[in-house]
């Protein structure tokens, strides 16, 4: 049965900025760090990102399926932690507190991977913490 982890992050930076963080490849080398990356930032446009993790190098690839600039994108995503499943992230930006509040579900996920992406996803929002 697949599940959905859900991760929130109160964040400094206005939405614009958060927005901008994940959907600009030079803005997401900064921060998510990948080996590597190709990404085309619209609606049906595909994305690969590749990251170092414990030894290993992770391939996780998907297409944007929604993009509402400020408040909201989605994308698919698929890696071998998802079993080759493809799931969804969307990711809803909120301003508040002069900054903005991230919350990211990720739904489709295969039973044992589940909390080790909410793990994840915490850790990645925490990453965006300096972001201005």
């Amino acid at each position: 049965m697949p599940k959905t982890v859900t991760a929130t992050r109160q964040l400094k930076a206005p939405p614009e900025r958060v927005f901008r963080a994940w959907t600009d490849p030079a803005d997401v080398k900064r921060w998510f760090k990948p080996t590597r990356l190709i990404m085309d930032a619209k609606v049906d446009g595909l994305w690969h990102s590749e990251v170092e993790w414990q030894g290993k190098r992770w391939p996780h690839y998907g297409r944007f399926t929604r993009l509402e600039r400020p408040r909201l994108f989605e994308q698919t995503w698929m890696s071998e932690a998802t079993h080759g499943l493809e799931t969804v992230v969307r990711v809803e930006l909120e301003p508040k507190g002069g900054g903005t509040e991230v919350r990211l579900t990720h739904s489709g996920l295969p039973d044992d991977e589940a909390e080790n992406h909410r793990k994840g996803w915490e850790q990645i929002l925490s990453s965006l913490d300096d972001l201005r």
